[in-house]
Order: structure tokens, then sequence, then C-alpha cells
């Protein structure tokens, strides 16, 4: 790619190439991984030795809240979250330090911003230490979860539908939709105008304007 020099307005001569480098043998230095199949079988001997070793505690680790996802976006989601707060195990009856011990994580720095997101995760506590098995001496008897502890069940959203109508076929959708938001948006102006008109017009006296008193 050739790029004119500074002077190539008085003259052509002066005019300079930059050189793209584009063949750098690119061919040689491409890591292509032939081992992912390998590395797939490793990784499912690895879950089940670590399986193996904490049995028959739950494979798939401690127990995690119910928390909603981050953002305006995805705050409809419902996840398993890092753990439980402080506040979360206060209700529910548990110590601290007895959270590990049991198999139930907890996070520091997550904060409850809404009671429905507490009693949501004190009732999970509460489920979990109804049938979790403390006694070491029962644990023998005991077969190993292999699913996640207390899986998070997603709500299901129920859309409501109806028949389709002759009028609604007829409507402009997208104009009364414009015509709503614009509603909308004016509602304060528009208030706002009506009671300073209220507030500007004579006020009238009760019974009307009577006539000269003899």
């Amino acid at each position: 790619m050739c790029v004119p020099g500074p002077r190539a307005l008085r003259s052509r001569s002066d005019a300079f190439c930059v050189q793209a480098h584009f063949k750098k043998d690119w061919q040689f230095r491409v890591r292509v991984k032939l081992n992912q199949a390998k590395r797939k079988y490793a990784r499912r001997l690895a879950r089940k030795q670590k399986a193996a070793a904490v049995a028959p505690r739950p494979a798939a680790g401690m127990l995690r809240p119910a928390v909603r996802a981050q953002t305006q976006r995805y705050n409809s989601k419902v996840r398993a979250g890092r753990g439980f707060t402080l506040e979360e195990l206060k209700e529910a009856g548990v110590k601290k330090l007895d959270a590990k011990a049991r198999g139930i994580a907890i996070d520091y720095r997550r904060r409850n911003h809404s009671v429905e997101s507490l009693q949501l995760n004190v009732q999970r506590l509460k489920g979990y230490l109804a049938r979790v098995v403390v006694d070491p001496k029962k644990v023998v008897l005991e077969s190993q979860l292999v699913g996640p502890v207390a899986k998070i069940a997603k709500p299901v959203v129920a859309v409501p539908t109806m028949k389709i109508t002759a009028d609604m076929t007829k409507a402009d959708v997208v104009r009364a939709g414009k015509q709503a938001v614009a509603t909308h948006k004016l509602e304060g102006k528009r208030r706002w105008a009506k009671e300073k008109k209220d507030d500007d017009a004579p006020s009238k006296k009760d019974g009307g304007e009577g006539g000269d008193e003899e």
C-alpha cells in the first residue's frame, strides 16, 4: 500500500510506499489443539475422582442460594449464586462457623436488597437442613448426590392468550403506541398548564353576582 509523502503535492517522485506486513509465516505460529477429546476424557475422570474423594457428600459441591442475574436485561432470570449472606444464615438459625461443615456456601460481599429474596433463601436453607445428614455414623448408609444440591426451579411465566378480533386487525397499533408514549411524556406539562390556568382564572363568589342593595 503506497502512501504519498508530505511533499507529494510538489513532486510525485517524492512519494514513499509503506508495505503492509501480512506474510509472517503464520502457519508455523498457529497452535492447533488436536487433543480436545483426550482432555474431555481427562476432565471427566478428574470429576469422578473428586466425587469419590468427598463421597457420600454431594459431588456437585455445596448448597448455593437462588439469586437474580445482574442488569435490567437479565434480572428476570433466577440462577445459583456464590453463597448465602450472613443475614440469611441468621434468619435460618445457622451459625457462620457451622455453615461450611454442613455444606453451605457463604458470600460475605452479597447483600439482601429485598424481603422476597431473603425469605426465598431462608426457606431454601431450612428445607436443606431438614433433610441433611449430620451424624457421621449415618453417612455410610446414605448415597451420594450427583446433581446440584436443591436444584433451583426456574419460574414459568404463563403468557395469556386471546382470540384476535376484526377490530384488532383494523387498529393501528404503531400509532396507538406512539400516542401512548407521547401522552405519558407530556402528562406533567399538561397537568402543570391546567393547574396554572385554574389559578389564573378569576374566582367567583358563592351565589353569583348580586344587585345593589337598597
